[in-house]
């Protein structure tokens, strides 16, 4: 905007969930939700114990971004994402 004025910003209606999936196991480990916060910080450790370094590296981690303000559009998927962790 000109002259350095700040946009109004929209209030804050979105829920973020973090869930670490497993090959080949329909169980799910449920990492967070992050809600209610503009500037959310997510600090959760999570320890495996009993998996080999092949199997850490087919490990996946699934981010869902979900609206959860009024309205119509509640419930919509604003966008999601897989992450393997074998790369990182």
């Amino acid at each position: 905007p000109a002259g350095g004025a700040a946009e109004p910003c929209a209030p804050v209606g979105c829920q973020v969930s973090f869930v670490l999936q497993p090959p080949s196991q329909t169980r799910r480990l449920r990492g967070a939700v992050v809600r209610r916060s503009r500037r959310a910080v997510l600090e959760q450790d999570l320890c495996l114990d009993g998996l080999s370094e092949d199997e850490v590296r087919r490990l996946a981690v699934r981010v869902k971004a979900e609206n959860r303000g009024r309205g119509l559009d509640r419930g919509r998927l604003l966008g999601q994402g897989e992450l393997l962790l074998g790369p990182l």
